[in-house]
């Protein structure tokens, strides 16, 4: 008797964390995208792609694209950085099973950088 409701009660707990597994996998998009220059459309390579809400951060590869692959379900910011461009930032919804793109133009622009003393 003592083996069957240990039986049962192993069988429930196995079914009941793989629903739960099963829940989290199905709770992740895909987050996709490509970067290029607003003004010539050519393709950036090594932005610093980041959503900081999860602290991930990657670079744009040879393409100017990325891919965040399990990103769990939810809303974001996502920012594009990248030296002599303007920083970019857009809200991002990821959707359980689906694949979210987002194509960034950036702008060149220029930014101030603090003195520098040499001694």
């Amino acid at each position: 008797m003592k083996y069957l409701i240990r039986t049962q009660f192993t069988a429930f707990l196995v079914a009941a964390c793989s629903l739960l597994a099963g829940g989290q996998l199905m709770a992740q998009g895909t987050l996709t995208g490509s970067v290029t220059d607003s003004e010539t459309g050519e393709s950036l390579i090594g932005v610093n792609i980041v959503i900081n809400e999860l602290n991930l951060g990657m670079a744009t590869d040879a393409e100017g694209e990325f891919e965040f692959t399990d990103v769990p379900a939810g809303d974001y910011v996502l920012e594009a950085r990248y030296v002599g461009y303007q920083p970019y930032e857009e809200e991002i919804s990821v959707r359980n099973g689906q694949v979210t793109n987002v194509d960034i133009e950036m702008q060149q622009g220029t930014s101030e950088l603090d003195d520098v003393v040499v001694t």
